[in-house]
């Protein structure tokens, strides 16, 4: 498989606004990822989710937004979050995309594609 939809990542996107799918993405952070997606994800990449951050982590390298992306051994949601708004302004959603099922986004084939935003 080398796409997923909007629809496929978020287990609930009924408040998924076909005009203003940016402000879906915005506002709705909190809703759960799809597990199989991140993991998918991570097989591509060779990265680790990082669901959250405990209290007792040392290395904050991931919050250096200098470190050189060849250094990142992890990725977060908002990581994901990033990855599919650059997905969606590169692609021209017309008023033919009636569905988000028909909004396909791509994999990243490696982690310097799912960094590369």
């Amino acid at each position: 498989m080398k796409h997923f939809t909007i629809a496929d990542l978020f287990q609930d996107t009924r408040l998924f606004d076909m005009e203003q799918p940016f402000l879906f993405l915005s506002v709705n952070r909190n809703l759960p990822i799809n597990p199989a997606i991140v993991q998918n994800i991570e097989q591509r990449t060779g990265l680790r989710y990082q669901n959250k951050i405990s209290d007792g982590e040392v290395c904050f390298a991931h919050l250096n937004a200098e470190l050189r992306n060849e250094y990142k051994q992890t990725f977060t949601k908002q990581d994901i979050l990033d990855y599919i708004y650059h997905q969606l302004n590169s692609q021209k959603l017309t008023k033919e995309t009636k569905d988000i099922s028909d909004i396909f986004l791509s994999y990243p084939r490696n982690a310097d594609e799912f960094w590369e935003r």
